[in-house]
C-alpha cells in the first residue's frame, strides 16, 4: 500500500495486505509520519456484525 501523506514527506510502501494495514490504523497501532493517530479505545471488529439478507 502506498501512503502520501500531504503535510509530511512520503516514506517508504506500508507493508502487508491492506485490510490488516487499515486494521491496524483503526486499533491505533500504525505509527505514520502524516498520517492520523486513533486512539486505542475499541478494536473494531468488536463492533462488525454480519446479518445474510
Amino acid at each position: 500500500m502506498i501512503f502520501a501523506p500531504r503535510h509530511a514527506d512520503q516514506g517508504p510502501p506500508l507493508d502487508g495486505p491492506l485490510a490488516d494495514t487499515l486494521l491496524e490504523w483503526l486499533r491505533g497501532r500504525l505509527v505514520v509520519p502524516g498520517l492520523c493517530r486513533f486512539g486505542r479505545y475499541d478494536d473494531p471488529l468488536d463492533h462488525a456484525g454480519f446479518a445474510p439478507v
